[in-house]
Parts: C-alpha cells; structure tokens; sequence
C-alpha cells in the first residue's frame, strides 16, 4: 500500500519461516514517491529485537524513509515479537531468517536491496549476503567478526559468574537461555571468509570504545572484503550501541548518506 502524500507509512508485517511467524515493521518513503524504492532489510544483535536499544532500528528506518528509501526491520526467531524460543537460536537459524527477509523485501517491498547487520547481526548479515548473492549493499554496525569468541566466553566462565551462568543445561546471559545447539553450530561460520566473496560495495561503522565487540573487529572486516568500495567509519569515543545522542545522529546520517549514494540514482541535471 502506498504512503499517504507527506507521510512515511509504517506497516506491520509477517513472515512465515519453517511453520513460525517473523514478526516486522515496513517504512515506505512519503506518497507520491517511488511505489517500489530501493530497500533495506536491518538485523538487530544478539539478544536485540527490530527496536534495537534506545530506538535505534526505528530511528535509522524512519530516517530511510525521509530519504526515498523502504526499510524493512523484523525480529529473528525467538527473539522481539517473533515466534521461537531464545534458546532455540541458532546463527544458521537467523541466517535463513535473513535470506526470508530479503526475498520478502524484493517481494513486496522495492529493489535493489541492501542489507544493514549490528552487532552479531552484522556477522549474521554477511554470511547472509555472500549467501544471497543479490545483496547490492553492505552495512555492518559493530559487528562480530569471530562468533567463536562468544563460545569461548561461555565455555570458560566459572558458574558463580554473572554473565553467563548454566541454569537448567542452558547458558544464561541475562536472562536470555542459550540452548548448546547454539554453541555447537558457530564453528560452522566464518564471517571473515564470507566477507572475502561478497562483491559489493560495504560501510563499516564501529565505535573507538566499544566494550562489547573490539574495534579491531571492524578492521578485521575491512581487510577482507575484496572491494575497492569500502568504507570504515569510527565513532570517536562511542560505546557498542551508540548510547548519546551525538553518536546516534552520527551514525544514522552517515549511513543513510551513504546508501542514498549507492542505492538511489543519482537526479539528472
């Protein structure tokens, strides 16, 4: 459904994936614009949901929009609104929920497509895009470039630690139970070896004091992608999700600058 003249629309929508719902919001540029504009399809962290912390999933789609560009952010299985269990998770799992997304996306949505991940969304998205192989680009906001770290921080911590703790045969991590099927498929990605085959051109955004996912992470991945097109942007001073509001706005305008350059044809003069 088109937008009303001046308005973004923003649609609830549904995604069936293996018998279980994906749950997600469309924003659609203002009438009057493009009925089938170029999309984005964004992958919220691990233990995240399509709000992200602070809003600011809602925050970037809204701000694409504005820009003549569809968003589409949806909750991965088990996580936000969407069925499953947490701690039924799996990264194969939320890999086959982005590819779900983006056919979604050039479905009903608009093309091209451009696919944004944060956190181990980000390792979810290019492994995901290598997958595809239509993605026509790459966004990745503090993202994990070694899923394996994450294991390793389970499987060392003593019990009595308050991070991750084993409640019930599952690892606990604040509140969110992680089954071992988890644990037991990371071995099978390899984010950094996906990013050397996908083609397309990539923004890398992480911040100098990101206490979750090292800066090096991002450096990881800019190396390996094989194109000339690459950008990597450091937010000085910012923590792993961008909590102030200077960052916030840092973030989104350079992202959404960005993919209007590689996204929207450029006005004839």
């Amino acid at each position: 459904m088109p937008a009303s003249p001046g308005r973004i629309e923003e649609e609830p929508i549904r995604i069936v994936v293996e018998g279980q719902q994906l749950i997600g919001i469309v924003h659609r540029p203002p009438g009057g614009a493009d009925e089938r504009p170029p999309a984005v399809v964004l992958c919220h962290g691990f233990g995240g949901h399509k709000a992200e912390n602070h809003r600011l999933f809602v925050k970037a789609a809204r701000a694409m929009a504005k820009a003549g560009m569809a968003a589409l952010r949806f909750d991965f299985r088990g996580s936000g609104d969407s069925e499953g269990e947490f701690e039924e998770m799996t990264l194969s799992g939320e890999i086959t929920d982005a590819l779900a997304a983006l056919a979604y996306a050039r479905s009903h949505v608009g093309r091209p497509v451009a696919l944004l991940g944060m956190s181990m969304g980000g390792a979810v998205a290019t492994l995901a895009a290598e997958r595809d192989g239509d993605v026509a680009a790459l966004v990745l906001w503090s993202a994990v470039a070694d899923p394996l770290r994450i294991a390793r921080h389970m499987a060392t911590q003593a019990p009595d630690q308050p991070r991750v703790i084993m409640y019930r045969g599952h690892y606990d991590r604040a509140g969110n139970l992680i089954g071992q099927g988890f644990v037991d498929d990371l071995p099978r990605h390899r984010p950094l070896d996906a990013a050397a085959r996908y083609p397309g051109p990539v923004l890398l955004v992480h911040g100098t004091r990101d206490e979750a996912v090292p800066p090096s992470d991002a450096e990881l991945y800019f190396a390996a992608f094989p194109t000339r097109d690459k950008t990597l942007h450091q937010v000085a001073g910012a923590d792993h999700t961008y909590n102030r509001g200077e960052w916030t706005d840092q973030v989104i305008e350079t992202t959404v600058a960005w993919l209007r350059r590689h996204l929207l044809p450029a006005p004839q003069s």
